[in-house]
């Protein structure tokens, strides 16, 4: 039902809080950051899988523009 996915280098710096306020703020994509989960999730960014396959489509279209620029 989730999708445990690794930031890229460049984005695990930040620490994957602030990765995961800047998608939400950026993209209007929410996602649960590693950390939350304990500190071996840091780097980690967790994805419900629970929605449409449309709605999840654009996600990972705009979590990978997102990725694109910065």
């Amino acid at each position: 039902m989730y999708i445990w996915a690794g930031l890229p280098e460049f984005l695990a710096k930040e620490g994957s809080l602030l990765v995961a306020q800047r998608l939400v703020k950026e993209t209007g994509v929410v996602v649960s950051p590693g950390i939350g989960f304990g500190k071996h999730g840091e780097g980690y960014i967790r994805m419900s899988l629970v929605t449409h396959d449309k709605r999840f489509h654009d996600a990972l279209l705009r979590i990978g523009k997102f990725t694109k620029m910065h």
